[in-house]
């Protein structure tokens, strides 16, 4: 059974958040590293985050991709009940 998700979004905290909202995904956020930003997500919107990041983006040569884009996500498992 799956309980959450992590997921790697391309952004500070207030970009993955509002990218997030906007795609009514509720996220918790975790830490920021690099130009990215680490978020939790209840496995309950895996449908949303699945079509969040195959969303077409641009990635463009020396700067990468831009901000808000979902780069990867993983599910993690738990107990079942």
């Amino acid at each position: 059974m799956l309980n959450t998700m992590t997921a790697v979004v391309k952004g500070d905290k207030f970009t993955a958040a509002r990218e997030a909202a906007l795609r009514g995904i509720p996220a918790i956020h975790l830490r920021e590293t690099n130009g990215e930003t680490i978020i939790r997500v209840p496995a309950t919107h895996l449908d949303l985050v699945v079509r969040w990041y195959n969303e077409p983006s641009t990635l463009v040569p020396g700067v990468g991709y831009g901000p808000g884009v979902l780069l990867l996500y993983t599910a993690t498992r738990g107990e079942a009940a």
